[in-house]
């Protein structure tokens, strides 16, 4: 510390006498209102002396430097910008070493603060740490867009994604509107329940019905009822290849070609006898293998995109059959390490996002959950909303709120009765009973081999679902 201070004292003399200083990597600055950053004339050889010096500036809208590069701010946004040679920005829990999961370049991260080395952020509500190298600061003023959601006429809440390379929007839709919000107007979430105005005003928590439905409910609609969607589906894309064949080239003879064609009798098998909601696994190999037509959908039958990886979207597990591909992601995927608690990726047997669901690990676009819950969403909407849109009774879905929560076989608490635990809170449990003295939920069990478990209401919470 002396030293640092004599080293200090030396160069106000050397500025005083001589007229110039040594410069060096660390500066700080301000952001203008139009996203100019100027910086002081005076630069700092250390971090540490670079934060003493922002921590006494009195300016708002300040920022640390280095080589020109913003590494600490007052507010703003974090944008993945994997480093040469990776495809992903990688996230941390606290040691930098256990792994949260991948996010692809391009994703938003909630700024919480930084270091020269680590940032802090959030993603999907859950804090977490990425490398410096690994990522982008953007000071709210210097932002030229921003993610958000709206209504659109049909009341369907669309979400428009923001690419900070192109400076375009692309959208989704991602479920039903919450009926309090308005049209042409922007609302924000970092985790697509929890919204705020243009203002920074939060204006409620709603979720997604589907984003938040167990894998392990199941489906109203039939067989037969899933096959005659995916055929009006596969017609559809069709009739684009015919109107211009050039930009939907892939889907040429979709009606006769698409890998989806009978899938709705083995998502029903699975459903029955491996507990995986069919409407669900529907949507994810929509998602995954573009209706089926896709080059690891037509080749591999590999339809839900298993093996395939952002740093090589070419490799890709290959199955004899798609029944086979099914089985794979039932027995080695679902039903061993993402619903069950004691799997290697458990957090939470629904889709989800990057806080929680399978979406934290399964894949690396942050909102992977969503885009398939607006699948499910659009696919019960033509349907005719058996499942939830014209459901006066769905699946009643609340989320745990204590850590190490029991699951019982049975209500009441015994030495013998334990199914397994909930070790952290946030699950998402469907629950389709309550005893008479209120003392216990009965939840359709996370475990292939129960149907049924039964938890403490003290330390279960309803969802407020978006209507």
């Amino acid at each position: 510390a002396e030293a640092a201070a004599f080293i200090s004292r030396m160069l106000d003399v050397f500025e005083a006498q001589e007229g110039e200083i040594p410069t060096y990597d660390y500066s700080i600055g301000t952001v203008d209102a139009n996203g100019n950053v100027k910086t002081s004339s005076r630069t700092y050889q250390t971090y540490a002396e670079a934060v003493k010096a922002y921590s006494s500036a009195a300016a708002s809208a300040k920022v640390i430097l280095y080589k020109d590069e913003i590494i600490s701010m007052d507010e703003g946004i974090v944008v993945a910008t994997p480093r040469t040679g990776s495809a992903t920005t990688i996230i941390y829990q606290s040691d930098m070493k256990t792994y949260h999961g991948p996010v692809a370049s391009g994703t938003e991260l909630e700024y919480v603060s930084s270091d020269d080395s680590v940032v802090t952020v959030k993603v999907a509500g859950v804090t977490g740490y990425v490398y410096q190298e690994d990522v982008q600061l953007i000071h709210t003023l210097q932002k030229e867009g921003q993610s958000y959601y709206s209504v659109d006429s049909s009341g369907d809440l669309l979400h428009y994604l923001y690419n900070h390379t192109t400076g375009k929007y692309s959208s989704y839709v991602y479920g039903k509107a919450p009926s309090t919000f308005k049209q042409n107007v922007k609302y924000y979430s970092w985790d697509g329940a929890t919204f705020t105005n243009e203002s920074g005003l939060t204006v409620g928590t709603y979720y997604q019905y589907f984003n938040m439905l167990p894998v392990r409910t199941s489906t109203n609609y039939s067989a037969s009822e899933l096959e005659a969607i995916i055929q009006q589906r596969l017609a559809e894309r069709e009739a684009l290849y015919t109107k211009n064949p050039t930009t939907y080239a892939r889907y040429k003879d979709a009606t006769t070609k698409s890998k989806l064609i009978g899938l709705g009798k083995i998502l029903k098998d699975f459903e029955k006898y491996h507990k995986m909601n069919a409407l669900l696994v529907l949507s994810m190999a929509i998602h995954e293998s573009d209706y089926g037509m896709s080059a690891n959908a037509q080749n591999k039958n590999n339809i839900f995109g298993i093996k395939v990886y952002d740093s090589n979207t070419a490799a890709g597990e290959t199955y004899a059959t798609i029944r086979d591909c099914v089985a794979s992601l039932s027995n080695n995927y679902i039903n061993l390490n993402y619903v069950p608690v004691s799997g290697a990726y458990a957090n939470g047997g629904m889709v989800g996002n990057k806080g929680r669901g399978m979406n934290v690990r399964y894949a690396s676009d942050p909102y992977w959950g969503q885009k398939i819950a607006g699948h499910m969403y659009k696919l019960d909407k033509e349907m005719g909303g058996k499942d939830f849109v014209n459901n006066a009774s769905p699946y009643a879905i609340y989320e745990t709120t204590s850590e190490n929560l029991n699951v019982r076989s049975t209500a009441a608490v015994t030495s013998s009765n334990l199914l397994y635990t909930y070790k952290k809170a946030g699950y998402a449990v469907a629950v389709v009973g309550t005893t008479s003295d209120k003392a216990f939920h009965k939840i359709l069990s996370d475990s292939k081999d129960e149907q049924y478990g039964y938890i403490s209401t003290q330390y279960a919470t309803k969802l407020t679902i978006a209507k």
